[in-house]
Order: structure tokens, then C-alpha cells, then sequence
């Protein structure tokens, strides 16, 4: 078994939404997720195997209820692991603190949620998990040692916190069973979703040489990590190739159909022939629903020519949708381009382009105003009242303006498509001024109208210029 793939601290924190981890050295304390602290007695080596020579301490976030030291009963489960899981045994004392202890406090955490506030509070990330079942492939630990781990880890903690859940004897065993359903419900959810990412990467799309693996991909996008063996060599090549300038494009499937008729192998050589005589330098990966391309550009490749691409792949690749990042360069580039492809997808989807590309840059407006925490208040000012308006009177108030922006201003234009003479035009706008107090000759007060316009859309599902 070759060496197992250790992700550093900030990965794992990302991935369970959590403060980014640091470690000032090998020897040094170590802070773990939920406000726990692992030290080290005597000081280690990143060599040497996780022993029993660590110790929680106590935190205002480590008991979360009756009886639950999350420290604690995460130090069990991972001692059991270590002990009746022999390719686990064999990781090294950091993947121990900085990969299994973080995951198993954050099951524990989930399981917490949803008795304290139901399950639907209690909802672990799939893609997290999806993440988890990739790195254990490239680990060296078999599908049936993962399942088995969280088979320990259901039975251990039901062990440690089911007779603590109650304090009065009579209340014991009505709490030890709803644990124990919880606890059989989280394991047989996270053991399916585990169980199909974890065989999706050792067949099909990952059976592929041409496609990078899971690992190198989840590097390469986040920036940051820790390869090893071939993986090592595969990253040497990917830095050599994406020195210079490159454009992220983001193939989405998510919530779509194609992809489970599809052939993985026909589909890598549809996208690969849309790059035409660059189809060789592209890079592509694939994961959680969406196929990834990394475009290394030319020195005489226009913008124009890059979205040519980029609508090809949209009207090539049937019931997805196209997302394109800005032009970055060099490896610390890559997250940054892939960012915003991911954000252009995901406004695509709600809008339902399905039949072209869709660039940051075409929907950064969109992003800005779905991401405000004013989002709600910036709807009510704008598209509400014009809405409530138009139902009322018969009107047309809020066509009129998103023609408006589609002419770019244009009194004349905006009639001739809404075949109404251009003070009519003009009239209207007047009037969305006396309803919202915004003016839409105002270049502050257009944008708000805008962004509220692209909020609605967004809403509404559709990108139509009629809102």
C-alpha cells in the first residue's frame, strides 16, 4: 500500500465549514474543530503513529449537551478505528489529527442537530462526504474498511452517549432509543453516499487516464494539499503546463439527468473535440456532478474565440449547463478561475441557460446581489411594488424597464420592441421613479433597479429580458 494522501488542517476546515486550523509545527499543540485542543506528551514526529499519549481540553464548546465532550467520545471512536481497522492504523499521527479526528467530531456534531433540533437540522454535506470517499480511495483504505468505520463509529458513541442522554433513569431508555435511530439513520446515509463516490472514483469517469484523478483534482482547484506518490508527478506536470495565462469552465450536471445515461468516455471526447486543435492541452476532471476543464491559453487566442468554445460545449453537451471564470494565471490561479465558473453554473441553472455559455463576467451583477445579506430588502425597493403595480393596473411597468436595460437606454429602441411610442416609454419610467423613489436616470438608482431586476430573475427561474 503506497503512502496515504495526507490533506492538510485548512482543507479539512474548509470542508466542514469551520475556521481555517493552524499548526505552528509538528511538535506543537494542534487546534481540532469545536474549540478541542490536542496535546502532545511527549512532542511527536509527523512519522510517528497516533497513540493514546493525547488528551482533550476542556472548552466552552466542547460539552453541547448533556453529557456530549465531543473531545472525548471523537478520541474513542478514533482509538477504536486505529485499533480494528488495520489500513487506518497506518496512517501517520498528523492525517490522524488534521483528517479523522475533525470528521468524526463533525459526525458527532450533525448527530447532535438532529436530536437537539430534529433531522432536518441535522443534515450532513454530501459533497463533503463525496470529498472524504475520493481521499480514502487514494488513502489505500478499501470500501469495506471506510463502511466499517462508521459502522465503530455508530456503535461507539451510541455506547458512550446513550446512557448519558437523560438523567433520570425513567427517560434513559426512550432517549437511548431515539439516539439510536438517529445514530442508524446518519450511518446508513453517510454509508451510501460514501459507498457511490467512493466506487464512481475507482470506475467509470476515474477509469479514464485522460481525466485527472480525484485527488490532483481536489488539489488543484483548492489551491492547496499534500500529494504524494504518482500524484506528486502528476502536479509537477499540471504546474509546468498552467504557468502562463488559462480560463476554468465548469460542465454542470447537478439536479440534471444527462449525466447517468451518458458515457463517461464519449462525453471527455465531445468536450475534448469543442477545444478543436487545443483538444490535447486542456486539462479535465470530473466531480460531484460537473466535469471541470482547465484551458491553458494561447498567446493568439482572442476572448471571442474562447467563448466560442465555451458555446460549443453548451449546445454540445445536451441538458447541462456552461460556466466560464475569468482569464488567471499560474496554479494559484486555478481556485480563483474555477470560483467563478462554478458561481456563473449555478446562476445558469437558475436561470435555465441551457443553450450557451454563461461568464462570470455576464452574471457578476447576479452573484453581487444574491450574496448581499440585503438581498430581500434590495427586492422589496425594486421589483415588488413594480410587480404588485403591474397586477394591479394591468401594467407593464417592469417589461418596460428590463427593456430598458436591454437597449442600453434607449428611448426609441425600448418602444419599437415594446411597439409603444417613445413618451410612453419615457412615461413609464416616471412612474416606476414615483413607486420605488428610484430614478432611473440616476446612475446610482439604475443600478439598484438592475440588481433587483437580476434578483428577480434569479427568483422567478428565467433570464427572459421580461422578468
Amino acid at each position: 500500500m503506497g503512502s496515504p494522501l495526507v490533506q492538510p488542517v485548512s482543507v479539512l476546515a474548509n470542508r466542514l465549514h469551520r475556521p481555517t486550523l493552524r499548526a505552528k509545527s509538528e511538535a506543537q499543540p494542534v487546534e481540532v474543530l469545536l474549540g478541542h485542543r490536542l496535546v502532545p506528551d511527549p512532542p511527536h514526529a509527523s512519522s510517528e503513529r497516533y497513540s493514546d499519549g493525547y488528551e482533550w481540553k476542556e472548552s466552552p464548546l466542547t460539552a453541547v449537551g448533556p453529557g456530549w465532550d465531543i473531545g472525548k467520545v471523537a478520541r474513542a471512536v478514533v482509538t477504536r478505528w486505529l485499533s480494528d481497522i488495520h489500513e487506518l492504523a497506518q496512517f501517520p499521527v498528523v492525517a490522524v489529527e488534521q483528517d479523522l479526528l475533525p470528521h468524526c467530531a463533525s459526525l458527532i456534531e450533525v448527530l447532535h442537530s438532529s436530536i437537539a433540533c430534529g433531522p432536518d437540522k441535522g443534515e450532513v454535506d454530501d459533497n463533503e462526504l463525496r470529498d472524504l470517499a475520493v481521499r480514502r480511495f487514494h488513502q489505500g483504505v478499501s470500501l469495506e474498511g471506510l463502511l466499517r468505520s462508521y459502522r465503530l463509529w455508530g456503535r461507539t458513541v451510541l455506547h458512550m452517549l446513550g446512557p448519558e442522554a437523560q438523567s433520570t433513569p425513567s427517560n434513559r431508555m426512550d432517549a437511548g432509543l431515539q439516539m439510536a435511530e438517529q445514530i442508524m439513520r446518519l450511518v446508513d446515509h453517510v454509508s451510501l453516499v460514501v459507498t457511490e463516490a467512493f466506487r464512481s472514483e475507482a470506475s467509470g469517469f476515474a477509469s479514464d487516464r485522460s481525466l485527472l484523478r480525484g485527488d490532483q483534482l481536489t488539489w488543484l482547484l483548492h489551491g492547496e494539499g499534500v500529494l504524494k506518490g504518482r500524484a506528486t508527478l502528476g502536479a509537477s506536470a499540471l504546474a509546468q503546463s498552467l504557468k502562463g495565462q488559462h480560463i476554468v469552465m465548469v460542465v454542470r450536471f447537478q439536479g440534471l439527468d444527462e449525466l447517468g445515461t451518458a458515457s463517461p468516455r464519449g462525453l471527455v471526447e465531445d468536450v475534448r473535440s469543442c477545444f478543436e486543435s487545443d483538444a490535447r492541452r486542456v486539462i479535465l476532471g470530473y466531480r460531484h456532478s460537473e466535469l471541470v476543464c482547465v484551458y491553458p491559453l494561447a498567446d493568439d487566442r482572442s476572448d471571442e474565440g474562447v467563448r466560442a468554445i465555451a458555446d460549443r460545449l453548451a449546445k454540445r453537451v445536451k441538458h447541462s449547463v456552461v460556466g466560464m471564470g475569468r482569464s488567471h494565471a499560474g496554479l494559484a490561479g486555478v481556485p480563483l478561475g474555477y470560483a467563478e465558473a462554478a458561481e456563473a453554473s449555478a446562476i445558469a441553472i437558475a436561470l435555465k441557460r441551457f443553450d450557451q455559455a454563461t461568464s462570470f463576467r455576464d452574471v457578476v451583477l447576479h452573484h453581487i446581489a444574491r450574496t448581499s445579506d440585503y438581498s430581500g430588502s434590495l427586492i422589496a425597493d425594486t421589483v415588488t411594488p413594480l410587480r404588485e403595480y403591474d397586477a394591479v393596473h394591468e401594467g407593464d411597468l417592469v417589461a418596460t424597464l428590463c427593456t430598458y436595460f436591454e437597449t442600453k437606454y434607449n428611448l426609441a429602441r425600448t418602444g419599437k420592441l415594446l411597439h409603444v411610442h417613445p413618451n410612453t416609454v419615457a412615461y413609464r419610467l416616471r412612474r416606476i421613479q414615483e413607486i420605488t423613489g428610484l430614478d432611473p436616470n440616476n446612475p446610482d438608482d439604475l443600478l439598484l433597479l438592475s440588481m433587483g431586476l437580476k434578483l428577480g430573475q434569479l427568483y422567478a427561474g428565467t433570464s427572459d429580458h421580461r422578468c
